[in-house]
C-alpha cells in the first residue's frame, strides 16, 4: 500500500514541519509504503491502520511477487482510492476537540471560583489547593490530542483488496475508487447498460415470438386435422368445412412467407 497527498504541495518534509513548530511526536510522514498482506495470508483477512494525517490522501494498492524487491513503479497496480474530504473532516474534528478543551477549562475555572468564594478564611493548605487548581486549568490546553485517521483494509474472500472503512475520529470519510484507464467511464457505463437492456428486451421478445409462432402453427395443424376427421362431419357443414380448410391453408402459407418474421403480438 502506498499513501501520498493528493496535492503534492501538501507533502511537507520533516524539516518544513519542524520549521512550522511541530514537535517530533507531531511529525507526519505524508508519503509511505507499507506491506499489508503476504501470500500466506487467508482471504477475508483485514488490517486496521491508525495514523496522523491531515491532508487529502491517495491510496494505491499494488501486487508484488513473493520475495520481490521491485520498485513500486514496476508492480501491478490493483486499485486506487482517494479521500478527498479528509482535510476538511480533520479540521472539523480538531475544532471540535479545541472547543471541548475550552469548555473543560471554563468549567474548571467556574469550579475554582466557586470553591474560592465558599472559603471565607483561606489557610495555607487552601492556597496550595487553589494554586494546584490554577495549574490544572493552565495545563488543560496542553491536553489537546489531534484526531487520528483510521483505515480498515480487507483482503476479500474473492482475493481483491478493498478499502473497507476510513474515518477521522467518529466521522466516516468518502472513499472514491479511481477509474483505471482500462475501465469504462461513467458515460460508457450508461451506454453499456442501455445496450444490455436492449439486448435483454430483444432476447425476451425472441422467446415470446418463438412460443407464439409454434402455438399458431400447432393450432393450424390441429384445426385442419379435426375438420378432416369423419367423426366430426356432423358438426360442420361441408361448405363451411372446405372454407375453413382453405382459410387454414392461407394461414400456413402466410406463416412461411410474409409472416415468417412477424412479432409475437401479430401471431
Amino acid at each position: 500500500m502506498v499513501i501520498e497527498p493528493m496535492d503534492p504541495a501538501d507533502a511537507l518534509s520533516e524539516e518544513d514541519q519542524r520549521a512550522e513548530g511541530a514537535e517530533d511526536e507531531e511529525i507526519i510522514k505524508y508519503s509511505q509504503e507499507l506491506r499489508l498482506f503476504n501470500s500466506s495470508d487467508y482471504f477475508g483477512k483485514s488490517k486496521g491502520l491508525t495514523m496522523s494525517y491531515d491532508k487529502n490522501m491517495r491510496i494505491k494498492f499494488y501486487k508484488a511477487p513473493a520475495g520481490s524487491d521491485q520498485p513500486v513503479e514496476e508492480l501491478e497496480l490493483l486499485d486506487t482510492f482517494e479521500l478527498s474530504d479528509l482535510k476538511e473532516q480533520f479540521a472539523m474534528e480538531l475544532k471540535a476537540a479545541e472547543e471541548r478543551i475550552e469548555r473543560e477549562k471554563e468549567k474548571a475555572k467556574k469550579k475554582a471560583e466557586k470553591k474560592k468564594n465558599e472559603t471565607e478564611n483561606s489557610t495555607d493548605e487552601d492556597k496550595k489547593d487553589d494554586k494546584k487548581d490554577a495549574e490544572e486549568i493552565d495545563s488543560t490546553s496542553d491536553k489537546l490530542e489531534k484526531p487520528k485517521l483510521k483505515l480498515s483494509v480487507l483482503l476479500s474472500r474473492s482475493g481483491y483488496i478493498q478499502l473497507k472503512t476510513a474515518q477521522i475520529g467518529v466521522m466516516p470519510l468518502s472513499t472514491s475508487p479511481l477509474r483505471k484507464s482500462s475501465q469504462l467511464s461513467s458515460d460508457q457505463i450508461q451506454q453499456a447498460k442501455k445496450r444490455l437492456k436492449w439486448y435483454s428486451k430483444r432476447d425476451e421478445d425472441k422467446i415470446k415470438t418463438d412460443i407464439a409462432r409454434n402455438d399458431f402453427e400447432s393450432m393450424i395443424y390441429k384445426m385442419r386435422e379435426w375438420l378432416r376427421e369423419d367423426d366430426n362431419a356432423d358438426f360442420v357443414e361441408e361448405s363451411v368445412r372446405e372454407e375453413r380448410i382453405e382459410k387454414l391453408a392461407e394461414m400456413e402459407d402466410w406463416l412461411y412467407e410474409d409472416g415468417a418474421d412477424a412479432n409475437y403480438t401479430v401471431y
